[in-house]
């Protein structure tokens, strides 16, 4: 009956959606003699981190390639009125760039099928945009059914950062290896406090932003795989005879319990923990994180230092859009700031088919993988576990998940859909994409676009080779209802937890376990 009920309720806001659409005038496009559509387009975009500036590049070639259509942009800051905009009748924008999860609206039936760009071929491709892009996007946005109604609009690869400046200058070039494990980055961090005589901070880190989830979750998949994804949907792993195991939907507490007590979110949490912890209190955190904005935080890390503290700072969780958004700061105090390929969790050595594999092993083997050798007995693990750890090298976590293009269906001034479609499919042309590139310093969409040629500075250049087009990208896993319908409790802001040692990985843990249990019947009310 429940069922049922939710089915009905779903067509019934599908017949409004119809309604309210159909009762406008379908207008403000025509197809012209050169065989494309002419008229204006109306898109609104949040101005965040990798601000705005391309899509007018994109919107001037657009109008140029297509005389007659044009494109009118309206900037926002307000990331909260995007989302209530797209339910609203009163939406006058065709196109939405947003910067945050839009999944919700997504099941409530919001959004256009954007499958016709998808499965279209650009000029230069033999095949469709949806083969030619990032295979581990699209899967996370294609519904079991096929279609597409997100387009994210930027990679967002996420990680540690290193400022090889100031490591250089503390070390000698050829005087420190950049960490292959998650033990070998403590150790790193403890030899930069140790060496420079307590000058140079291991870590710059705010507790007012939560950017230790963008390590959290890749470190997380490291251990878990899978079982990381079934978190978020309410399933818990089952031991079978033969040894495979099956993942089964909750239907008790007790279930939800099994789902809950995944260990690689405390294995994860805890080779971060004393990056975050204050150095005035035995961890690696510069010690006024308390009091940085995140802004000031990058700052501080750039070599600003921070107030009248002038300490350097060695390492910072961030993402590609950092030289982006600090490049004036960078360019002035000549740092030279690199992304850094994500270390292995040293725990995952637990998960490894091959027994009592050492930590000395594990960065052996690391450094076969990027040296790209092939596998042998004499690294000292399978051939499975050598073929695992060469694919979590090149996995992290991604925020493509939440920049994201839709089109809302609901539109006071009418659909304009042909001319929406027109401007997506030009959007992923290498012409447009090219564009993007160059605003953004070489950082890339997820559509497979070259990028061969491109070089703007070190730090994206980094990210070029520490990434690539078939780079495994996970993500923060919005697209569950226990995420946007739950609100279920995660890491978020751990940092200020574990900055005056509040609290250990496990008691953090343990807390939001029992805070989530504590609504088992909303959860297993959204279990998949």
């Amino acid at each position: 009956m429940k069922k049922f009920i939710a089915v009905l309720l779903g067509v019934l806001m599908l017949f409004s959606l119809a309604a309210m659409t159909a009762c406008k005038k379908e207008s403000g496009e025509t197809l012209n003699e050169a065989g494309y559509y002419e008229g204006n387009l109306e898109i609104r975009i949040v101005k965040a981190g990798y601000g705005v500036q391309w899509l007018y590049d994109i919107v001037d070639a657009y109008e140029k390639e297509y005389p007659g259509a044009t494109a009118h942009i309206t900037e926002t800051s307000d990331r909260d009125s995007i989302a209530a905009r797209v339910r609203s009748s009163a939406n006058d924008s065709d196109i939405v760039v947003s910067v945050d999860s839009m999944f919700n609206n997504q099941a409530d039936g919001y959004f256009y099928d954007l499958s016709n760009v998808f499965d279209s071929v650009q000029d230069g491709y033999d095949k469709p945009l949806r083969e030619r892009m990032n295979q581990s996007i699209r899967k996370y946005f294609e519904t079991e059914d096929g279609k597409i109604y997100q387009m994210p609009w930027q990679t967002g690869y996420q990680g540690f950062l290193y400022n090889k400046t100031v490591l250089d200058d503390l070390f000698g070039e050829k005087g420190y290896t950049l960490p292959r494990t998650t033990t070998e980055l403590n150790e790193l961090c403890a030899r930069v406090w140790s060496e420079s005589n307590r000058q140079v901070y291991p870590v710059s880190m705010t507790t007012q932003e939560s950017y230790l989830q963008n390590v959290f979750h890749g470190l997380w998949y490291q251990y878990s795989g899978e079982r990381r994804d079934y978190y978020f949907q309410g399933y818990y792993p089952q031991q079978n005879e033969d040894g495979t195991v099956t993942y089964v939907a909750s239907k008790t507490k007790e279930d939800l319990d099994k789902t809950f007590s995944d260990p690689g979110r405390e294995k994860a949490l805890e080779a971060l923990y004393s990056l975050c912890v204050s150095v005035e209190l035995g961890g690696y955190a510069h010690d006024e994180s308390n009091y940085m904005t995140f802004q000031e935080a990058q700052k501080a890390f750039i070599g600003y230092g921070y107030g009248s503290n002038p300490k350097k700072c060695a390492f910072m969780v961030n993402g590609d859009w950092f030289y982006k958004e600090m490049e004036d700061e960078c360019i002035e105090k000549n740092a030279d700031i690199r992304f850094m390929k994500m270390p292995i969790l040293s725990a995952v050595t637990e998960t490894l088919e091959t027994e009592n594999v050492s930590e000395e092993t594990l960065r052996s083997v690391v450094d076969a993988v990027d040296a790209n050798e092939p596998w042998s007995a004499s690294l000292g693990v399978s051939e499975n576990d050598y073929r695992r750890i060469s694919t979590l090298r090149y996995t992290a976590l991604v925020t493509g998940d939440d920049h994201v293009i839709v089109v809302p269906r609901l539109n006071k001034n009418g659909t304009r859909f042909n001319l929406v479609e027109q401007f997506l499919k030009f959007l992923v042309s290498d012409e447009a994409q090219a564009l993007f590139v160059m605003d953004q310093r070489g950082l890339n969409m997820p559509y497979g676009f070259n990028t061969d040629g491109f070089s703007f500075n070190t730090f994206t250049d980094s990210v070029k080779e520490v990434t690539g087009d078939n780079y495994n990208m996970i993500t923060y896993n919005d697209k569950y209802p226990f995420i946007y319908a739950g609100g279920i409790s995660d890491v978020g802001y751990a940092e200020s937890m574990f900055f005056k040692k509040e609290e250990t990985a496990k008691q953090l843990l343990d807390r939001f376990k029992t805070r989530n249990l504590n609504r088992a019947d909303t959860f297993l009310k959204l279990v998949v």
